[in-house]
């Protein structure tokens, strides 16, 4: 409640709503382990009352095209907010021929179109892209980066893997959670060094691209497809 900019008694609305919810609700669905931890911790509720269902990807949209990439071009997807971490990653790639990709819009990007033009870093702003054209978007593009100080369960992250993109993501719950270490995608910390080591790593190096995006594909086909929640719901409802 004291964290949040909004007027107090809006905070205190919000929150007794979501009390009683939570308290009256036969299940909770919840998209991560850390929802499930924030309710635990502040509602007080039984925790077999909450059920963990991640968010789901259409496998056969998303899925990889090998033909026409750009070995060089790196994408996020998201919005272009702090908690991003998107200031750092524009640093991360100065002086590298990497050109970055940012799909979406936010607070920061005049911040981040000053700090690119500063620091000599190729980005390109493409706005808000359809999910039609998302796929399209996405292959293009040889690697996919998610550097944020925290996430829940991230959609745009099961995405790029779903194309068979080699992905970095920052070691948070939200993402770690996803993205195994040297299996399936690379991890990094939130610091500049830790994201430019990452992207050294991976950008240099096509066979490891191919390995991680095949990985990521698997998992996703695995774990995240319709199909694959559709049953985890049923199940509950069931």
């Amino acid at each position: 409640l004291r964290k949040e900019k909004r007027p107090l008694i809006k905070r205190l609305i919000g929150w007794l709503t979501e009390y009683f919810a939570y308290k009256n609700a036969d299940v909770i669905s919840i998209s991560s382990e850390g929802g499930k931890k924030f309710i635990l911790e502040n509602f007080k509720v039984a925790s077999e009352k909450i059920n963990i269902i991640p968010n789901y990807v259409d496998t056969n949209k998303f899925s990889p095209n090998y033909t026409g990439k750009d070995l060089n071009r790196l994408i996020f997807v998201g919005r272009l907010e702090p908690v991003k971490n998107l200031i750092n990653l524009v640093d991360a790639i100065s002086k590298t021929d990497i050109k970055l990709v940012l799909v979406g819009e936010g607070s920061q990007k005049d911040s981040l179109a000053k700090t690119a033009k500063e620091k000599n870093s190729n980005v390109e702003f493409l706005g808000i892209v359809s999910q039609n054209k998302l796929p399209e978007e996405l292959n293009k593009s040889s690697a996919f980066i998610l550097p944020s100080f925290s996430e829940g369960n991230p959609k745009a992250l099961l995405e790029a893997m779903s194309c068979g993109l080699a992905c970095i993501g920052s070691s948070v719950p939200g993402i770690s959670s996803i993205i195994k270490d040297g299996e399936n995608g690379l991890l990094c910390g939130t610091d500049v060094e830790s994201i430019k080591q990452s992207l050294d790593t991976l950008m240099k190096n096509d066979d490891l691209k191919i390995r991680l995006g095949l990985s990521a594909r698997e998992a996703i086909v695995k774990n995240f497809s319709f199909e694959n929640i559709l049953e985890k719901e049923v199940n509950i409802y069931n």
